[in-house]
């Protein structure tokens, strides 16, 4: 683009001259106020970013400026001007692009550690930069104000699909879907061992693997079918009440008779058959 003015030419802005007035009238299609302006628009339609905020009302004010103003003796008093909008319109891209970019690749409140150098590279730069916080080995999260204990039981679910890949929830775990109230929770996998985490203890217990029939649940978490949690529940176990890997009796035949109700006896012959 090119400024013309008396037969001079300048890159950067138009000047025509006007044959009644001594002053320079200005055109400038791609460095306007109004183009910055849409295009803060187009790159955040929803005006909720407080940055965002903050430049829409510099440059309504810039546009007045404008059309109250339309010429101008010296071309470089806007060509500052122009330039200023420009590092205002670069910062504020980068800006937006940046918190995209995080809002992307964290849209679970929870992050898992992982064996791939630039997944770790992405995980260290965000802790660096305070985005996250790690609140268990292997585990950081977006959230920085609930307790860790809060959020990985709410959560639960997705750290042992991401952790534990092929685990199965299984034994009363498979019927409840959720830690119990002494926050217990159980699942067959290739050993037998506890995992204490912040607000919930996963018992793992050595068993098949996911078999015909369970349900790929969350990540590369299975759960038991019906067919499989009952017989689960039907083992002998020391423990009771929340600490038990088995539901009671009565919580059995309660779950026995809500299949009787729904599917009839058909339900039920299914299951034992």
């Amino acid at each position: 683009m090119t400024m013309q003015t008396s037969g001079h030419s300048h890159s950067g802005i138009n000047l025509l001259s006007d044959k009644n007035t001594s002053s320079a009238k200005f055109t400038h299609p791609h460095l306007s106020s109004h183009f910055l302006y849409n295009s803060i628009l187009e790159i955040n339609p929803t005006k909720q970013t407080y940055y965002g905020k903050i430049l829409q009302f510099v440059l309504v004010i810039l546009i007045i400026v404008e059309n109250n103003y339309k010429t101008i003796k010296h071309y470089l008093y806007w060509k500052i001007i122009a330039n200023i909008l420009l590092i205002l319109e670069n910062y504020y891209k980068l800006h937006y692009l940046n918190k995209l970019y995080w809002k992307t690749i964290t849209m679970s409140e929870l992050i898992f550690g992982s064996t791939d150098r630039k997944e770790n590279y992405k995980i260290s730069k965000m802790l660096k930069e305070k985005h996250i916080r790690k609140i268990s080995p292997r585990i950081y999260t977006t959230n920085m104000e609930e307790e860790p204990s809060t959020i990985i039981k709410r959560n639960i679910l997705e750290v042992l699909g991401n952790l534990y890949p092929g685990a199965v929830l299984s034994h009363r775990s498979a019927f409840e879907f959720k830690p119990t109230s002494a926050n217990q929770i159980f699942v067959t996998y290739s050993y037998t061992k506890k995992i204490k985490l912040p607000g919930v203890t996963i018992n793992f217990l050595e068993g098949k693997a996911p078999i015909k029939g369970d349900n790929k649940i969350f990540g590369e978490l299975y759960a038991s079918s019906k067919e499989r949690a009952f017989l689960e529940n039907m083992q002998i176990t020391k423990k009771t009440g929340p600490d038990s890997k088995t539901l009671g009796i009565p919580q059995i035949e309660e779950k026995l008779d809500d299949i009787l109700v729904t599917n009839g006896k058909d339900g039920l012959n299914s299951i034992r058959d």
